[in-house]
């Protein structure tokens, strides 16, 4: 990966210099020397994983170049898939082809051998569709010596599987989401706290009133690697992708490809970009820099960085702006006040005309304790304690 010698020697100095003892009610016996890995709490042993990791993923890749090998593909004009990983979970798309699957056998036996980490074929599955040959099969276990499975199987807390939809698959899921709304209501919450619980819809009570929809609830207080050659938008146009109808076999190429010494390769874009987009490409610059990564560039932002806040305010639906709605949220109010401000003007507080239309018998009136209907003009203009005030 391109580290030099003083910082190799440097690391396995420190890998290879662990010594233990054992404590024995209290005392210490033997002093033993350690032949793997680091100390348990080294600040050094993520970095680590993560440059092993790194390694993988990166010889995972190069199998997309060997002429043997035949990935994965949601369907035919789709990018090839390879795998997917977090820490030291990881999930490899192939094809059932015998080459493609002792490439990459052989390519996890060489990590194994390069890092010493080993694979707990006890925990590793391959999922397969129901209606795949029973030759096939005894084909992929035969090379991997792995067990299959139909599924679902599990990763990262969520389950996959091939087909349709079923309930049963996300029990353990929505258990879990319930579980921790639940934690929410045990405790005294706060305004905010309960808009937060409200827009989450949840009530464990059979029957639910909702004061407001989603709809309403989801808008703003004023309205109430490197670049893919194929896939990427680095024309500003949309991915090259969706202009042909016809893309390589090895459609995981950059652009980086495409370039020889900084400028285009234009016999190269010739033989596999689109006819009608060549022009394009071969007049715009690109500022190449040998040895720098690609960044990709968030265009709602000024900054080029992505943001949940920017992405959400230009897919969502929008209302005009109010000034009502703006002094409801001053910033200088009260959020308990600006929320009941909010119901009121909404008629969405529980007052005796609102219960009755949700078949809800009336109750005295919360401000001169007297039987009979109240409601908002009621509570907060006419009625005796709004009088007082």
């Amino acid at each position: 990966m391109g580290f030099g010698e003083t910082f190799i020697d440097m690391v396995w100095r420190i890998m290879s210099n662990n010594w233990y003892c054992v404590i024995i009610n209290g005392s210490r016996h033997g002093f033993f020397h350690s032949i793997r890995g680091l100390k348990q709490g080294d600040p050094l042993s993520p970095a680590l994983f993560v440059l092993g990791a790194e390694v993988l993923t990166r010889i995972l890749n190069n199998l997309h170049q060997h002429y043997l090998y035949t990935g994965f593909q949601m369907e035919n004009r789709g990018p090839q898939i390879n795998h997917l990983s977090f820490a030291d979970d990881i999930i490899i798309f192939t094809s059932t082809s015998k080459y493609s699957l002792q490439l990459i056998m052989k390519t996890l036996q060489m990590y194994e051998g390069i890092s010493g980490q080993f694979i707990n074929k006890d925990k590793s599955q391959i999922l397969i569709p129901t209606n795949t040959p029973d030759d096939i099969i005894d084909r992929v276990v035969s090379i991997t010596g792995y067990k299959c499975t139909h599924g679902p199987m599990t990763y990262l807390g969520c389950p996959l599987y091939i087909g349709r939809q079923r309930v049963i698959y996300f029990t353990s899921i929505v258990a879990k989401v319930i579980a921790k709304i639940q934690g929410w209501q045990t405790k005294m919450l706060s305004y905010g706290g309960r808009a937060t619980l409200i827009k989450s819809g949840w009530d464990k009570e059979k029957r639910k009133y909702h004061w407001a929809s989603w709809e309403t609830l989801s808008l703003p207080y004023e309205e109430g690697g490197n670049c893919s050659f194929w896939w990427d938008d680095w024309l500003g146009i949309g991915s090259l992708a969706n202009h042909y109808e016809y893309i390589p076999r090895f459609n995981n190429s950059t652009v980086s490809m495409f370039l020889t010494n900084g400028k285009w390769n234009e016999e190269k874009i010739r033989k596999q970009a689109p006819q009608h987009m060549i022009h394009t490409i071969l007049n715009t610059e690109i500022m190449y820099q040998q040895n720098t990564l690609d960044q990709a560039q968030w265009k709602l932002q000024s900054h080029g960085n992505f943001t949940c806040k920017s992405a959400w305010e230009n897919v969502r639906k929008k209302k005009n702006k109010t000034l009502t709605d703006r002094m409801t949220w001053h910033t200088n109010i009260p959020f308990k006040a600006s929320f009941l401000l909010w119901k009121a003007l909404r008629h969405k507080l529980p007052t005796n005309d609102k219960l009755i239309s949700f078949g809800r018998e009336t109750a005295e009136c919360s401000c001169c304790y007297r039987p009979g209907l109240d409601n908002i003009n009621h509570s907060f203009v006419s009625g005796s304690f709004a009088k007082h005030i």
